[in-house]
Parts: structure tokens; sequence; C-alpha cells
């Protein structure tokens, strides 16, 4: 009886250990989605880049038209393989800057490390809304990204010295003449120019003060009667500026007024937490120039103070020349033979896009 139990305990025990080789050997099999240059990418690199993507072409739909999205084709291709072909390029541009970096030497200074896990920290913070435990957040960070924050980690890392390597290359390769700059700048000066501006806002929305331009959407709109009263207390407040008022002065006669706002010395520029119809208008203008420029929020006077010039401007239009002159570059690189994906079909596959 003895021998018996000791034979079933053996072959119990065997089962187990195929099973566990089974289990490693696809694990193994199906954690890398591609080889480029003997290294894998893996799948959690890969789904790093694909929420990336996903994020860029959902950006600013609504959830019926994001449904949309993901059921369409573009170009005659499902969005979904659109999505992955896209990430998985990507995935590809990041391991040949993380090679060359590592070819030149470059390495993560203390800084660069503080730097990151700052990041990562903010990070977490914000996912359990600087309430929760780190465990909490962490598994909210992976129910949301699809990785561990170990393995956002260790991306991150490769990302910034892959950024150190571009932008060595940028500064130290990659010529960019005078012309060039005057060109570019010429043909792109809204998206450089910043503008200092005093704004008197006058409301058409049921707006909490301290909201200022931040605004949720759904706070309802002013009646007809006072909308059109915030119009007309706009208009009035421009012609007794544009009369030679100053502007503070003018702004002054509001001050009382809950459907009124003044924010003095704003920063106008592109990307701001402002309405695009205040940047087109103001990167634009001249300094003194004043206007009465209506958006959803309301019916704003404002007042230019200031306009930075090609002058003021000159290193970041040439920050933004030499890095489209880099990515031409990458995209040769990538080109090159020994760059070339041995791709992981099965992962790939089993990686879902929704």
């Amino acid at each position: 009886m003895l021998k018996k139990k000791r034979a079933i305990i053996s072959i119990a025990s065997l089962l187990v250990l195929a099973l566990l080789v089974a289990y490693f050997a696809y694990s193994n099999a199906t954690s890398y989605v591609a080889i480029i240059n003997g290294e894998r990418i893996t799948e959690a690199e890969y789904r790093f880049f694909l929420y990336s993507e996903k994020r860029v072409m959902e950006m600013d739909k609504t959830q019926e038209e994001i449904d949309a999205l993901w059921n369409s084709k573009i170009d005659g291709v499902d969005a979904t393989e659109v999505v992955k072909q896209n990430a998985l390029e990507n995935a590809k541009k990041y391991k040949i800057q993380y090679f060359k970096a590592k070819e030149q030497g470059l390495f993560l200074n203390d800084n660069d490390y503080k730097s990151i896990e700052d990041s990562i920290n903010v990070l977490l913070g914000q996912m359990s809304g600087f309430e929760g435990t780190r465990k909490q957040a962490e598994k909210s960070f992976k129910e949301w990204f699809g990785i561990s924050v170990k393995e956002y980690r260790n991306i991150v890392e490769k990302l910034h010295l892959g950024y150190k390597f571009a932008l060595k290359e940028q500064e130290n390769n990659i010529k960019v003449t005078e012309q060039e700059l005057k060109d570019h700048f010429k043909e792109n000066s809204g998206n450089f120019i910043k503008a200092t501006a005093n704004i008197l806002l006058f409301y058409k929305r049921d707006v909490p003060k301290f909201y200022k331009r931040d605004v949720p959407n759904g706070y309802t709109m002013l009646t007809d009667e006072e909308i059109e009263e915030s119009k007309k207390k706009a208009e009035e407040a421009l012609k007794e500026i544009k009369d030679g008022k100053r502007f503070i002065s003018v702004a002054a006669k509001y001050a009382e007024d809950k459907k009124v706002e003044l924010e003095e010395n704003t920063e106008v520029k592109m990307g701001a937490d402002m309405e695009q119809e205040i940047i087109d208008w103001a990167v634009k203008s001249n300094v003194g120039d004043v206007e009465l420029i209506e958006t959803d929020l309301g019916f704003n006077v404002i007042e230019i103070l200031s306009l930075t010039s090609f002058e003021d401007e000159r290193d970041n239009v040439r920050s933004v020349v030499a890095g489209e002159k880099y990515e031409k570059i990458l995209d040769e690189w990538a080109k090159d033979s020994i760059y070339n994906l041995e791709l992981n079909e099965k992962a790939l596959n089993k990686i879902k896009v929704r």
C-alpha cells in the first residue's frame, strides 16, 4: 500500500512539474512580441506604446465616436490594426535609440533616476487621489495601463536614455541654417509666440469664480437676457479702453460684478489652458492691441501687454527644426536590415486593442 501511495505521489509530482514546464514555456513564448538586433521587445513595452497610440487616436472624442473609430477602417485597414502597427513601429524606434545610447556609453545619473521616480510617484498619487495606499495605486495603475509599475519604470528609464541620445544628436550632429530657422518661424509663428495680456471676462455661463478658465463642461448657460447684458457691458468696456481709458481703471468698474472676472498678466500661448479663439488672436496681434473675443465661456476684452519675437524664440525654433530633421534620420536608421523585426505573431495576436 505504501509503495502504491508513493507511486501516486510521484506521478502527481511529475504532472505538476510538467504543467510548470509547460506554463513557463508558454509564458516565455508570449512575453515578447518581436526581436530586434538580438533583443526582445517585451509585451510590456509593446503595451506601453499601444496605450499611447490609443490615447492619441481617442483624443477629444466622445465615447460614441471612440466606439465608431474602433469599428472603422483607415485607408482600407482596420483601425485596430493601424494602431497596433503604429505601436510596433514606435517600439522599434525606442529600441534603436536605446541601442545607440548604449553604443555611445550614455547613462542615467542620480538626477535622472530621481526625476523618473518623482514622476511615477505623482502619477500614482493622481490615480489614488493622493489618499489610497501605494498598493492600491499600483493595482489601479496595472488595470489602467496593462503593465506593472516596475515594467513602466524600466521602460521610462530606457526612454529617458534614448532621449539623451536624441538630444545629443540634435545639438551636436544636426545642422540648422539661419534661413531654415527664419522660414520655420514665419510659417509656424503661432506655435512659438507667447503673449501676456490683461483679460476682462464677462461670463455667459454660471461659473464659480474659483474655477477661472479651467471650467468643467456642464455649467449652465445664463439666460438670454443675462448673456445680452454681459455682451453689452463687454462692448462698453472695449469702447472706453479704445477711447483712452486705462484697462485696469475700466476693469475696476466691474469689480463687484459676480458675472465678471479680471485676469491680469495672463500668459497666452499654444497649448495653454485657454480658449483657442483667444490664443489664435493674441499670437497674431501687436503690443497695445485691444479686442473683444467671444468664446463659449463668455465675452473677453483683451489687452496685449507683450509678445515674444523670433530672437526670443530662436532656441525653441531650432529645437523643433532639429527635432524634425532627427526624426527623418531615425526613420532612415529604422530601414537598416540590422533592425528588422522578427515578429512573434502568437504574442501579437493575443494582445487586443480594446
